[in-house]
């Protein structure tokens, strides 16, 4: 995989391109045959309203902020996009133009995602007191 910068500027781009959309249609096809498969699936009003604290902390605000520790550890290849300004044209507009396109198609997926997911899990206390919840 060294070697793919070798390959110049239009081959680089299509194999980028070409990555981005197998990734986007691979979540896209796991969370649609999740949720067509999983029965009975969790009510909306579970998924959209029920907040639930097991971890004997008490402050509710406070868990969620440590929850959100996971799903931000995926935004830090946003750094990648920073030292790639000085090998781009007009790094003013493409290094901004690529940390926000970033963190938007990221942010689409991983919701639609997780919330495909949430929707599917019958029991979350089982998953949690598993071994390895």
């Amino acid at each position: 995989m060294g070697d793919v910068p070798m390959l110049g500027d239009k081959r680089m781009l299509i194999l980028s391109l070409e990555d981005t959309v197998n990734e986007e249609t691979t979540v896209f096809i796991i969370s649609i045959v999740c949720l067509a498969v999983t029965q009975p699936k969790q009510p909306s009003h579970e998924v959209w309203y029920n907040f639930t604290n097991d971890t004997g902390w008490q402050s509710d605000g406070l868990v969620f902020l440590l929850g959100l520790i996971n799903p931000i550890y995926g935004f830090g290849g946003l750094d990648g996009a920073v030292h790639l300004g000085e090998d781009c044209f007009e790094p003013a507009k493409a290094v901004p133009r690529a940390i926000v396109n970033s963190l938007v198609v990221g942010f689409i997926t991983t919701f639609f995602f997780a919330i495909s997911m949430l929707y599917c899990v019958r029991d979350l206390g089982a998953a949690i007191r598993s071994p390895t919840g």
